[in-house]
């Protein structure tokens, strides 16, 4: 739900219905970039109260934030971290931008020829596909994607040791304690729905590496998903996000071509 929809009235609604958590996405803690650039009408102060009124009604709260959007910077990026740690967000979601074909935020990439619209292979946990961040910009957006849920959780006093972190190159260390510590604050949503203990976290630890190793093998030339090593839920989701990029893209084609004079291509084989 958005943040400007969650009342008094609202949330002594859901408490008396059993609720136990919500999804109210930020997407970015800077509210110029979040308004202008995102289109998302709320202000800091909006997101401030209904965060403050999920916390009164005992309801927990899920965030999503995006990083890596055009023409934002690191230092962005690390404002909706420290954003997410004043909104007490119990369980943050962090991504890095990925243009969709047709949004309006894609177009401006493309026009300003920040990204080539033959790419089809990303993921908002992959690193940045536009070229207007370089590649010690695109690390460090990966970095804080992963540290920025911990972090988000710790005092202000840490912010130090994390502009420290996200400039190191140990992605891969990170990703695993980002998964553990997402599916600890996670269980709290669910509690009766995650099995939480030792076998699990390993389990947790090992399908995290096999995912991480799945991404780096990603080829921007389309090559198949389907010889990747690691569990075969892993090598499904990445088939499975493959497919729906090129459906996209099927569909833009289908979309232009209806709007010329020249008919339709045949479809199938």
């Amino acid at each position: 739900m958005r943040p400007n929809t969650l009342t008094e009235g609202t949330a002594r609604l859901l408490k008396e219905a059993g609720c136990v958590s919500v999804g109210m996405s930020l997407e970015h803690g800077n509210e110029d970039i979040r308004n202008r650039v995102l289109k998302r009408g709320t202000s800091d102060e909006m997101c401030r109260e209904s965060y403050a009124i999920a916390r009164k009604y005992g309801i927990k709260a899920q965030c999503n934030v995006m990083l890596g959007i055009p023409g934002t910077t690191i230092d962005d990026d690390i404002h909706s971290i420290q954003f997410l740690r004043e909104l007490k967000a119990h369980c943050p979601t962090i991504g890095i931008f990925c243009p969709i074909p047709g949004t309006e935020l894609t177009e401006y990439t493309v026009d300003e020829g920040y990204f080539d619209p033959t790419v089809s292979d990303m993921h908002y946990q992959s690193q940045s596909v536009l070229n207007c961040f370089t590649d010690k910009e695109k690390l460090m957006q990966q970095n804080i994607m992963y540290l920025g849920i911990v972090f988000a959780a710790l005092p202000k006093s840490f912010d130090g040791i994390f502009r420290f972190l996200i400039k190191l190159p140990l992605t891969s260390a990170y990703f695993p304690v980002f998964k553990i510590f997402w599916m600890y604050r996670f269980s709290a949503i669910f509690p009766k729905m995650v099995p939480f203990n030792l076998p699990f976290i390993v389990k947790i630890f090992r399908d995290s590496m096999s995912y991480f190793s799945a991404q780096k093998k990603i080829k921007p030339d389309g090559a198949s998903f389907e010889g990747l090593p690691g569990d075969s839920h892993v090598r499904e989701e990445l088939i499975s996000y493959r497919d729906q990029s090129d459906l996209a893209a099927e569909a833009k084609s289908m979309v232009a071509a209806s709007q010329s004079s020249e008919p339709l291509p045949p479809t199938g084989s």
